[in-house]
């Protein structure tokens, strides 16, 4: 008797964690899912490297709508879905493996058609080596709550060969879930000791960016910078965190960007 009550306590506990994972009707499917991050990452890193035309808030509003269209679904069913995935981050971590996997395919494919080599890429390039390519270095999602061990991400890029003087960084991403503000700051610092720092804080769900233009006078050692969120209680995701560098003269950037400054601490304070 004592054998057949534990049998049936575990296939309910059993039917319970199953019930919790399986996605429920309305949420999009893994597939459809990871096709629209890929096409949602892809429209962003272009907007960025496109000039100014397509970098306003309307314009990517209708690059997103076009991908919505394109994908036979409606803003709400995505917005809806992300925020089902992200509370499942199992389903989540596979749902963005299936978008690197597509986005590094449909640019293999681009590469081809255009006659480019075939070479291999990561979501470290996000768009073709040159004049503009994504340079993020960590991962692109995580998730902020009291259970996470900070509240804090950050990165730290030590010159390398493909720096120039006056070239552009523009951080993004994408929140979901936010009841608070995030503070994102994007900083630069120089042989000379002197340093150039942007920041913002900013309320609400959706894609955040910061853009930090580096003195052409100049040679920086460090690009560094952070995007943080005070969840206290509640759960919040970032996810599509990208960082592209542009070179200078390839938007006619100027040496300091708007709201950009020049300090001596390492974020201004």
């Amino acid at each position: 008797m004592r054998k057949g009550l534990l049998i049936t306590i575990g296939a309910a506990m059993l039917m319970g964690v199953a019930a919790c994972s399986s996605r429920p009707s309305g949420i999009l499917p893994e597939k459809k899912m990871a096709r629209i991050i890929a096409d949602m990452n892809i429209a962003e890193s272009v907007a960025e490297s496109s000039g100014n035309d397509l970098r306003t808030d309307s314009a990517k509003d209708v690059l997103r709508q076009a991908i919505y269209l394109r994908n036979g679904v409606s803003q709400a069913e995505v917005d809806s879905s992300m925020r089902w995935y992200a509370f499942n981050m199992e389903k989540y971590v596979e749902v963005y493996d299936q978008a690197i996997e597509m986005i590094d395919r449909d640019i293999a494919r681009t590469r081809t058609l255009a006659g480019a080599k075939g070479e291999s890429t990561t979501m470290r390039s996000l768009v073709l080596d040159g004049d503009s390519v994504d340079v993020w270095p960590g991962m692109r999602f995580r998730q902020f709550g009291p259970a996470m061990p900070s509240d804090i991400i950050e990165f730290d890029m030590p010159l390398d060969r493909n720096w120039e003087k006056g070239d552009v960084y523009v951080l993004s991403a994408r929140i979901t879930g936010s009841a608070g503000p995030t503070e994102i700051a994007v900083a630069a610092q120089y042989q000379d000791g002197s340093k150039d720092y942007n920041t913002i804080s900013t309320d609400g769900d959706g894609w955040k960016r910061i853009r930090l233009a580096l003195d052409k006078d100049k040679t920086a050692t460090d690009v560094y910078g952070y995007l943080r969120y005070d969840s206290g209680d509640e759960v919040a995701f970032v996810d599509s965190i990208s960082l592209v560098r542009m070179r200078s003269d390839f938007r006619g950037a100027s040496s300091v960007a708007t709201g950009q400054k020049r300090y001596s601490g390492k974020y201004g304070r």
